[in-house]
């Protein structure tokens, strides 16, 4: 078993390569691209993030299929890379004093940030305020590069 805070990895059968963190084991890649063409595959996975200091933590359970980046003035300048998720699939284990929120022009979107370090872990999205946007830049063992984007045009919003 791993030692806690460690990440572990292994091949398991099928050529998908197996890694998980405090001992839980989890699917992170899948070869459906061909010898030597590794993709994410498109399994429901647990995935642990954080913010750079580690005072802000939490865990998804999402498919990262793909992740979005808008070209709005907010967006364009912070530079993350999200997906979103449900609220159930969301669980935030720290507590939410840790975090600072800013809101601007029509004060829909929630956008929460370190109070210590000041890094953005995830945001209320302001097209779809009923789910989370997560930063999958703030998850562990993930390979963002490795990941569909998918354009977004919040800068055509009013």
């Amino acid at each position: 078993m791993a030692q806690p805070g460690r990440l572990r990895s292994t091949v398991g059968t099928a050529g998908v390569a197996r890694g998980g963190l405090h001992g839980h084991a989890v699917d992170r890649w899948s070869s459906r691209g061909g010898e030597g063409a590794w993709t994410y595959g498109s399994h429901m996975r647990t995935y642990s993030g954080s913010c750079h200091c580690g005072r802000v933590r939490f865990e998804i359970d999402a498919e990262l299929d793909h992740v979005r980046v808008c070209d709005c003035s907010f967006c364009a300048k912070r530079g993350a890379l999200v997906h979103r998720v449900p609220p159930e699939r969301f669980r935030m284990l720290s507590e939410w004093s840790e975090l600072s929120l800013y809101e601007w022009n029509t004060k829909t979107a929630k956008h929460y940030f370190c109070k210590t370090c000041g890094v953005f872990p995830f945001h209320r999205p302001r097209t779809a305020p009923e789910l989370w946007g997560i930063n999958v830049r703030c998850l562990e063992g993930v390979d963002a590069s490795a990941i569909p984007i998918k354009y977004v045009h919040g800068s055509r919003l009013s």
